[in-house]
């Protein structure tokens, strides 16, 4: 077919042939440069995904250890406040207390003592 296709076109055929070969090669050179820009961008994502994930992990790493503080903090607040609780529950008795012992030393009233 190439010896018929050079004889119509009038070049020899060993011209021809080379013309092919040339065209093929260019071919595959235009393939292959884009499968390395395929291959390229897709490592790119690759990389950008594997960045993405792992600062995500970081991140929620980072909130674990966060949220953690702020559970410490929280029981430490609860623990603080019934502490005071108690504190304030112990005054008010003792308050009761020294306010009855105080009603019961005090001398009898003037107005209603014998005379």
């Amino acid at each position: 077919m190439l010896k018929t296709m050079a004889a119509v076109l009038g070049l020899g055929y060993d011209d021809f042939k080379q013309r092919d070969k040339e065209r093929a090669q260019q071919r595959l050179r235009i393939i292959l440069a884009s499968v390395l820009v395929l291959f390229i961008v897709f490592m790119g994502l690759a990389v950008t995904l594997y960045l993405g994930r792992r600062t995500a992990m970081d991140i929620g790493s980072e909130a674990k250890v966060e949220a953690a503080r702020h559970k410490n903090a929280l029981i430490t607040v609860q623990r603080q406040l019934n502490e005071s609780e108690t504190a304030l529950s112990e005054a008010n008795e003792e308050k009761e207390r020294l306010r009855r012992e105080l009603k019961n030393s005090q001398p009898p009233d003037a107005s209603t003592a014998p005379r």
